[in-house]
């Protein structure tokens, strides 16, 4: 079985590219009309990774995984939200948290299915 870091290339052009595209609709200055598209991204990004470790998924669940980590940092989303009631500024710090969470969100993941492919392949 190959070790994380072989991965690791693979997974980091996949989760960057999101980081970015997910960075500039979250530059979108109309509060809360980012978020499908994100959510979309994000969608894709999941499903990308599974393919990189060799596990079946379906979008449905790829939907679950990624509700799931949003839930989890509901707060600093909200929070990105609401700065953007800040013109200019506003917009900048939510492309940031965007950006921020969807590449901790990937790496996250990654490391996850990194450790399923091991459970499956024993």
């Amino acid at each position: 079985m190959k070790n994380f870091e072989s991965y690791e290339s693979k997974c980091e052009a996949i989760i960057h590219t999101a980081s970015v595209a997910c960075g500039a609709i979250g530059a979108s200055p109309i509060p809360g009309s980012d978020a499908l598209p994100i959510m979309a991204v994000q969608t894709a990004m999941v499903l990308s990774l599974a393919h990189v470790f060799d596990i079946d998924l379906d979008k449905a669940l790829a939907k679950a995984i990624v509700k799931e980590q949003l839930a989890k940092q509901a707060g600093k989303m909200i929070a990105g939200q609401l700065t953007k009631l800040i013109p200019f500024f506003g917009s900048a710090v939510n492309a940031t948290v965007a950006t921020g969470l969807t590449e901790h969100m990937g790496w996250n993941v990654a490391k996850d299915f990194y450790r399923q492919s091991l459970k499956e392949a024993a």
